[in-house]
């Protein structure tokens, strides 16, 4: 099994089930678009998406760290397939 594990700090939320992150493994100042695995949130223009982009903005505020994890290395769309939870 592929799987991994690492921190990162949120920079941006680009809608309520994508985020892009800073990662240390990553160069410096270089961002991962990080797409959650199993959410399904309204996308950008649909009914919803700012209240779930909001609650998803309060649960990690840019600048926080967080813990990605999976346990396969899957990319939909050009973002990351992972589990987001506090560092």
């Amino acid at each position: 099994m592929s799987g991994f594990s690492f921190g990162a700090t949120v920079i941006r939320w680009v809608d309520a089930d994508t985020v892009l992150v800073d990662p240390p493994i990553y160069p410096q100042d270089t961002g991962l678009r990080v797409r959650l695995k199993d959410v399904w949130e309204p996308e950008i223009g649909e009914d919803g998406e700012d209240l779930a982009r909001a609650k998803a903005e309060a649960a990690f505020p840019v600048g926080s760290k967080v813990l990605l994890t999976n346990t396969r290395v899957r990319w939909t769309y050009w973002r990351l397939e992972a589990c987001l939870d506090p560092a």
